[in-house]
């Protein structure tokens, strides 16, 4: 055993061949941690790597399509509540025809009326029953026809 304070020299391991240090202090004293001579202190030995179960790309693939996935729901709600907007508006307008074609057909209603037409036959065109019951009259065909005839002729039919 080596006096204190002497220095020990002691040929490094090549990487990986941990099989000639006895403990683990002696590891970690010759690759530098300082917490190595504090006693109960255990050194942290690496985990061996694992491999990533996804690439970058899958990540980057997922994450563009969760986005567009998002995308296409905010537009479909937009375009859902635009929909009910143009519902809402046409059911309006829709009433307010309706309300319009009503109002028509009472003023068609009042406007049809016999008094109204009665009324406006006698106080604006003169227009009265008869008092006498009409008459029947019998026109000759050949007559009619030989008065009717000079006449087409005139106006050249």
């Amino acid at each position: 055993m080596p006096e204190p304070g002497a220095k020990v020299f002691v040929e490094r391991p090549r990487s990986g061949d941990t099989s000639t240090f006895k403990h683990a202090s002696e590891k970690a004293h010759l690759h530098g941690d300082p917490q190595s001579q504090i006693p109960g202190y255990a050194p942290r030995v690496n985990r061996k790597a694992i491999r990533r179960k996804r690439s970058t790309f899958q990540i980057v693939l997922m994450l563009f399509g969760c986005g567009l996935g998002i995308v296409l729901y905010i537009s479909n709600i937009l375009q859902v509540n635009q929909t009910a907007s143009d519902v809402g508006r046409l059911q309006a307008e829709y009433a307010r025809l309706q309300n319009s074609i009503a109002l028509l057909k009472a003023e068609i209603d009042r406007k049809s009326g016999w008094e109204r037409i009665n009324k406006i036959a006698n106080d604006r065109l003169g227009l009265r029953y008869p008092v006498n019951q009409p008459v029947w009259i019998d026109v000759d065909e050949g007559r009619l026809e030989n008065i009717v005839r000079p006449q087409l002729r005139k106006e050249g039919r």
